[in-house]
């Protein structure tokens, strides 16, 4: 987890970096992300290595010398995989496709001024996944290894509970200082797209709730319950981005993204529903919601009563006051899951 952070903050700040120090182009801010990505990748290669000791020299040593894969193992492979790569397809549809529907109806400035709110909140959330992935994903992989068939669907749970209610207060996280991030990551140009930030905090945190769910196909080990949903989501974007945009402009494309993003997300519980038990903890969700309105409530405080100054500064200051909040509210959600071994509490 702890390389995980790196890299978004390594790459984070060295876009910043060569975008203040040489030129505000897009090569700049990619080559940042680039560099940071390789830096950290390189440390996160050493310390493997390190950890391995001599990782040729065990993997020989531990490997059959003659190892053979069967034909039905093949088959129980590819049966297991060809879903998941037909879904992360239909995942690309949903979510990227309106990009080429919007150029030819809305033009490019349009596309430009929504792609660049709602990239802030899809980078976030994407940001937000990987890091909960890369801590509570082990834990949900080793309970699946370690525990019966029968078992399978308590650890999902799990994960589930602990994931979604910190998934739902990241998204108001989002929504509470939309107007400070476009100020502070956007343009004089693309300033305005604030409400954009919020489309996509509500669609991504809806289109990132599937994703958890997806891990209940994986935990029963019936990957074919991730098609439905998705292939719904991909068709309900391409109708309703169609069929809105030309009448409600870019918030039409908001608005059906959304909806794509819950209709999936409604697709999603009840293919799991009639193969995997699930309870989701409704007190954690009912905290999340609370520990988000308060959010809302500081950040709209904060501005209301201008103990700031404005510019850049003022708009980083609601930031970091409501971003300290935000980081007190998630320990306060996850303490539980955080201070035992895994979500069940096993040490």
């Amino acid at each position: 987890m702890a390389l995980t952070i790196a890299t978004n903050l390594a790459s984070l700040l060295l876009a910043i970096a060569l975008v203040l120090g040489f030129s505000r182009g897009a090569q700049f801010w990619l080559s940042g992300i680039l560099v940071g990505q390789i830096v950290v990748g390189m440390l996160g290669l050493w310390v493997f290595y390190k950890k391995l000791k001599n990782p040729l020299h065990t993997f020989i040593s531990k490997a059959p010398q003659r190892s053979t894969i069967s034909s039905r193992a093949l088959l129980r492979l590819f049966q297991f995989a060809w879903p998941i790569a037909l879904a992360v397809g239909l995942g690309w549809v949903q979510s990227q496709a309106y990009r080429y529907q919007l150029t030819a109806s809305l033009g490019l400035s349009q596309l430009g001024l929504f792609v660049a709110g709602f990239g802030i909140s899809s980078g976030l959330i994407a940001g937000f996944d990987s890091m909960v992935t890369t801590y509570f994903g082990p834990i949900f992989y080793r309970r699946l290894s370690d525990t019966e068939d029968q078992h399978h669907g308590s650890a999902w749970q799990d994960y589930a509970n602990a994931v979604i209610p910190s998934l739902i207060l990241t998204g108001f996280f989002i929504i509470a200082i939309a107007p400070e991030l476009t100020k502070i990551l956007l343009g004089p140009l693309f300033q305005e797209s604030g409400i954009y930030v919020i489309w996509g905090a509500m669609a991504e945190v809806a289109r990132t709730a599937v994703g958890v769910y997806a891990l209940g196909a994986h935990a029963r080990m019936n990957t074919r319950l991730l098609i439905v949903p998705n292939l719904l989501g991909a068709v309900l974007a391409l109708i309703l981005v169609q069929t809105l945009s030309p009448t409600y402009g870019l918030q039409g494309v908001g608005a059906a993204l959304l909806i794509a993003s819950l209709g999936s997300l409604l697709a999603s519980i009840m293919s799991n529903k009639n193969h995997i038990v699930v309870t989701l903890s409704l007190k954690q969700i009912i905290k999340a919601i609370l520990l988000g309105c308060f959010l809302l409530l500081i950040a709209g405080v904060v501005a209301y009563s201008k103990i700031l100054q404005g510019g850049i500064f003022y708009s980083f200051g609601i930031a970091v006051i409501v971003g300290i909040i935000f980081l007190g509210a998630q320990w306060y959600l996850l303490y539980d899951y955080i201070a035992n071994d895994d979500p069940r509490g096993q040490k």
